[in-house]
């Protein structure tokens, strides 16, 4: 977008007034209806790597959830978005999608479903060690979770799938060293959270109402294709404490309460893990 081409909605778009529409504007500014119409406001976090193109396995950088919900992060993702959207608009804040990325090869091949691998990624620090290096920045972190009393929900991107060049999985669930140290971790925090219930999502209420997307509880730890999913939530400090869930649902298939027309999304959303704060 350059104002040659629409002065008035490059004026909008060019929040920081520097005659430059990248990654230093607001991208949320020109488009965010008013208070009075939002009832929540969420952000997707990932960790790709450390430089782009992203097509190697590296540990998250320290701090750099933190950074990106903060509009620090290196490379520049606008602005604030805590202090502005959620503590600034009183607004509860949710942590939509969030995950760090093994690239296990590289891929070839149009579109999303018919690619090819090219070559194995090297695992670099291990899957363990890197996703780790994430989960500990923000849902295992109480550093992260005190500082941030508006947050109330994360969820937990349960998927493997081919992105740009690299087939990437960014699942915590669905092998025994991964789970294992996740539960490690998280089992100290376990009182500040609380577990969603179970359910079927209608993937699309108008063309297909009968169609359902399962999300039964899976086996602790298993789980093909998409992987399983898991669903906890830390309390605010300031609400009364939540029950604590038995660690044995850990790592099981959450409840998605969401009816949506974009089956697709919703079918891939249906396979993340859901946290409820």
């Amino acid at each position: 977008m350059t104002a040659a081409k629409n002065a008035t909605e490059f004026a909008a778009l060019d929040t920081n007034k520097d005659g430059v529409y990248n990654n230093e504007d607001d991208g949320y500014a020109p488009f965010y209806p008013g208070s009075q119409y939002v009832d929540w406001v969420g952000l997707s976090t990932y960790w790709f790597g450390a430089t782009s193109p992203y097509v190697n396995n590296v540990v998250a950088t320290a701090g750099y959830m933190e950074q990106y919900c903060h509009g620090t992060a290196v490379g520049g993702y606008g602005p604030d978005f805590y202090n502005t959207y959620a503590l600034g608009d009183n607004k509860p804040f949710f942590i939509t999608e969030t995950a760090a990325a093994l690239h296990e090869y590289t891929i070839v091949g149009p579109g999303y479903t018919n690619v090819a691998e090219v070559a194995v990624v090297p695992v670099g620090p291990g899957e363990v060690a890197l996703k780790q290096s994430w989960w500990q920045q923000s849902i295992t972190n109480t550093t992260f979770l005190d500082n941030h009393p508006m947050l109330k929900a994360i969820s937990l991107f349960e998927w493997e799938k081919p992105e740009e060049v690299t087939m990437r999985d960014f699942r915590i669930t669905n092998k025994t060293d991964v789970l294992a140290a996740f539960k490690t971790d998280f089992a100290p925090l376990m009182s500040r959270y609380s577990f969603g219930t179970y359910a079927s999502i209608v993937t699309d209420p108008f063309l297909n109402p009968n169609q359902t997307v399962s999300t039964t509880p899976t086996t602790q730890g298993g789980g093909a294709g998409a992987g399983a999913q898991a669903s906890v939530a830390p309390a605010a400090s300031s609400a009364p404490s939540a029950s604590s869930a038995p660690a044995s649902q850990v790592g099981k298939s959450a409840a998605v309460r969401s009816v949506s027309p974009f089956a697709p999304a919703v079918a891939a959303f249906a396979a993340a893990a859901a946290c409820f704060i």
